[in-house]
């Protein structure tokens, strides 16, 4: 009897080994597969989940050398409405100069490296590279997760777990939600993974205490679903959706932390008209990047205006701001073009609606690691770039 359990053990031991044994070749093998840039980029998805005193740094070197590279830079150039964005981006510079927000100007260039670093991922991207992108958020939100849980069990408070605050991680609870959602729906291997991802980025949104992410997540499911035809869960969604709003608005006390709501409120008010005092003062250039933060003291006193448009406006007056979303609502008009043959174009777009939603009492959005992602999620549409039909993750 003891021999027979000895070779049982041994031989389960042997068929685990040879199965990480496998997994691992499996790993190895994709790894040589993988091209010096998308190496690269993968790399630097990584690196948005480490600490936010290291990530900016190294999306921004990655960027760098993209652009100083001749034939990469030639790509970049050839990306659609590219010459909108690069007005953009030297008027906010100039502007930023002109009114002496140096430090505005130098977090600016940062940022504009991070957009240079997304749309080489989108020039760069295949139907491969989006799937091993997506598993890879997967993942690594589940470990940010871990993190935050044990955060939360020493201090007792909101868990910010890598990300500068608290909100900041919230938002990217809430874009890795959906992602995971569109990958559940969408790909035909690791449904554990994605399903893990799902309860960890809830949950990652309920420790980080932010509001916003609730209703944002909530419009970009609907999209979501919308988008890729889902009509029935669209409809049950929808309906979950004004059942829990009305019950909000007849007992508010289920809002998170709704014994603060009216200071948030009160507040919120005073942050944003301040922020139309200023536009009001340089309505047509704003004054560069993070002009609300320079502009404001007191109670008043945050790095941006807390709506996406008022800081927008603040950063770039009517001008700027107009470019920009001549841009951005060119790339709109594309995904919804190709979303009829292209469901992955049905990511960027349920994406834009929960940062849009979440844009009307935050903007996350600036932040140096939830702005890299949500631009490198984005990016994923280039499998469908300059007219390719191939359909992804079906």
């Amino acid at each position: 009897m003891q021999i027979y359990v000895k070779k049982f053990k041994i031989k389960n031991v042997e068929k685990g080994g040879n199965y990480i044994n496998k997994q691992l070749l499996k790993v190895k093998s994709n790894l040589k597969k993988l091209s010096f840039d998308e190496g690269l980029i993968l790399f630097n998805i990584i690196m948005i989940f480490s600490w936010y005193r290291v990530s900016p740094y190294v999306t921004g070197i990655t960027a760098l050398f993209f652009l100083f590279v001749p034939k990469k830079r030639a790509e970049l150039l050839k990306i659609p409405k590219i010459y909108f964005l690069s007005a953009w981006m030297l008027l906010t510079f100039v502007t930023g100069l002109v009114c002496l927000n140096f430090l505005g100007v130098a977090s600016g260039l940062l940022f504009d490296l991070f957009i240079v670093f997304a749309l080489y991922t989108w020039v760069v991207m295949t139907q491969e590279l989006s799937e091993k992108i997506i598993i890879l958020v997967s993942f690594m939100s589940i470990l940010v997760f871990i993190y935050a849980v044990i955060e939360f069990l020493i201090t007792h408070k909101r868990t910010s777990s890598t990300f500068f605050n608290p909100n900041f991680y919230g938002y990217l609870c809430e874009l890795i939600f959906v992602i995971c959602l569109y990958a559940l729906l969408k790909i035909n291997r690791f449904k554990l993974l994605f399903l893990l991802g799902l309860v960890a980025n809830s949950g990652g949104i309920a420790l980080s205490g932010c509001r916003s992410a609730i209703y944002a997540v909530v419009i970009g499911v609907l999209i979501l679903l919308l988008c890729l035809k889902k009509y029935l869960p669209f409809i049950i969604g929808l309906s979950v959706t004004l059942i829990s709003g009305a019950a909000v608005l007849i007992f508010p006390q289920l809002i998170p932390r709704s014994g603060d709501m009216t200071d948030t409120i009160r507040l919120r008010e005073l942050i944003w008209s301040t922020a139309i005092n200023g536009i009001l003062k340089h309505p047509i250039f704003g004054e560069g990047f993070l002009s609300y933060y320079f502009i404001t003291s007191g109670e008043a006193h945050r790095a941006h205006a807390h709506n996406l448009l008022l800081d927008a406006l603040v950063n770039y007056g009517v001008v700027g701001t107009t470019i920009s979303f001549i841009f951005l609502i060119s790339a709109i008009l594309m995904w919804i073009k190709k979303l009829k043959f292209s469901p992955i174009c049905a990511l960027p777009l349920a994406l834009l609606a929960a940062t849009m939603v979440h844009g009307i009492t935050d903007v996350p959005v600036v932040g140096y690691q939830t702005g890299t992602l949500v631009m490198a999620m984005l990016a994923l549409s280039g499998v469908v770039k300059m007219g390719q039909k191939r359909t992804i993750l079906n």
